[in-house]
């Protein structure tokens, strides 16, 4: 598995809270679910408590089904 220069775009606006909408993070968390690398671990772990509930919850399927997983 590869890190790609687009997962690290992902955790980028994740890693920004207040210069993006609730809503964008969402939707990188998600699009980060997809890649399927072991640092998605890593970054769901930390997500897992975030104050987006889409986010969160995101964050929780990954830790639960795994990267990739749908």
């Amino acid at each position: 598995a590869r890190w790609t220069k687009r997962g690290t775009i992902y955790f980028g606006i994740l890693s920004m809270q207040k210069k993006y909408s609730d809503n964008i993070r969402a939707v990188a968390a998600y699009a980060l679910s997809q890649i399927s690398h072991p640092r998605v671990i890593e970054i769901m772990k930390s997500l897992a408590e975030d104050a987006n509930p889409l986010v969160r919850q995101t964050a929780r399927a990954v830790l639960t089904k795994g990267p990739g997983a749908n």
